[in-house]
């Protein structure tokens, strides 16, 4: 889509102005589901939400209703009601969260990860549903509607004819357009006025019933430590610095280019969190055997790991390929829903299972869990060190400073060759 429309050389072209303002709107509503404060109140990211999910809900309507009839038997058409299918489940999805979530008077963490992540999965949905009606439907209509029946089927999609005020779609529409952009639209609506006030064509029945920053994700690690299994507030951190750096290298990855800057991420990631997850199930969570809690840990691992299998195997289907607008934001959406788990499980393991081993493991039992924690048994020579290292790279000099006092106390265990 051009950068800013300067004419309608067809009047179903609309739609690119359509898309823009919504495309605008779903920014805004990511970038206030990013921004909610812990602690803080939803008002300001319901306001963007409600701005877009009102409009993105009636130009869905209004498409399945007035559009997709006149193309019922074309297969860009049976494509189309399958985006729309998508868009639906994923708005759905937001609006169910929203509804278990707002008898909470404060923001708590759980609550803005599971927002953004439902908010990056309509933001696929939407912009997969919006590309195939730019790439495939809008040729179709061309080629297939004469402009009489593009303007009819135009005015139903920015006229609301069940609204006390029937232009507040184009209201909305033009806090989002430029100058020129504004002035072209005005001249497509001006033709309404010359048309027979009929009913909509071939209605249907409705569908609808209405770089990044660290942020939220860096956990508040210790200066020091009151209990050696503590260190887990380090690795929790140098995991989530690990999962937003993947992340952003997810989104920004540049079409035409290569994944290999992505596997990279990705693959130091993996690493140290398959290693974590592993240690925790084989010296951490057994010392625990009668707790629910810790067999819900090593579940958690579990559900982690086959996120983790998904996105490799995606990976290995892209062997070769280049990015392209489709997959990025494929492979973008799985690796915010593994960072989303990744962050629950941790608040689950800090907030649950850290105050039980606290409890009931002595002190010399946390320092040898440590010790299996922070070396890799199975490496040879200095690679048995490589988590140190990896962990050390994204602390503070007061954190390191707390590490090396820590690793000085823990007792040698037994290589593995």
């Amino acid at each position: 889509m051009p950068q800013e429309i300067i004419s309608l050389d067809h009047p179903i072209d609309v739609m690119y102005l359509i898309h823009k303002a919504i495309r605008a709107e779903a920014r805004r509503t990511r970038q206030a589901a990013e921004q909610l404060e812990i602690g803080g109140n939803f008002k300001t990211f319901m306001n963007a939400f409600y701005q877009w999910a009102t409009a993105l809900g009636y130009h869905e309507e209004a498409e399945y209703k007035y559009l997709i009839p006149h193309l019922s038997q074309s297969l860009p058409a049976r494509h189309n009601e399958t985006g729309h299918k998508a868009l639906l489940e994923g708005l759905e999805a937001l609006q169910g969260c929203l509804h278990e979530e707002l008898g909470r008077s404060i923001v708590i963490p759980r609550t803005q990860r599971q927002l953004f992540g439902k908010v990056i999965n309509l933001l696929i949905a939407q912009a997969d549903l919006l590309e195939e009606e730019e790439d495939i439907l809008l040729p179709v209509i061309r080629r297939q509607m004469r402009p009489e029946q593009q303007l009819a089927i135009t005015r139903c999609l920015l006229l609301d004819p069940d609204s006390e005020d029937d232009r507040w779609m184009l209201d909305w529409m033009e806090q989002h357009l430029s100058e020129t952009e504004r002035q072209v639209l005005a001249s497509l609506v001006a033709r309404f006025d010359d048309m027979d006030a009929s009913p909509p064509p071939e209605a249907a029945s409705s569908r609808l019933s209405a770089d990044v920053e660290l942020g939220s994700a860096a956990l508040a690690a210790p200066t020091g430590f009151d209990h050696p299994i503590d260190v887990m507030m380090l690795l929790h951190k140098a995991l989530s610095v690990d999962a937003w750096h993947t992340e952003t290298m997810a989104e920004h990855l540049g079409v035409g280019e290569t994944f290999e800057p992505f596997v990279e991420a990705f693959e130091i990631w993996m690493r140290a969190l398959s290693f974590h997850a592993d240690m925790e199930d084989a010296h951490m969570t057994p010392l625990l055997p009668d707790s629910p809690l810790a067999r819900d840990n090593e579940a958690g691992h579990a559900r982690l790991a086959q996120r983790a299998e998904d996105i490799q195997r995606h990976l290995q289907q892209l062997e070769h390929q280049t990015v392209m607008t489709r997959t990025r934001r494929r492979l973008y959406g799985q690796v915010v829903a593994l960072r989303i788990d990744q962050d629950d499980h941790f608040e689950e393991e800090v907030d649950l299972v850290l105050p039980l081993l606290r409890e009931h493991l002595t002190t010399e039992q946390q320092l040898v869990v440590v010790s299996h924690l922070l070396h890799d048994t199975h490496a040879s020579g200095s690679e048995a060190g490589w988590v140190l290292d990896w962990l050390s790279h994204d602390l503070t000099d007061t954190e390191r400073h707390s590490l090396a006092s820590l690793a000085a106390q823990l007792p040698e265990i037994t290589q593995v060759s």
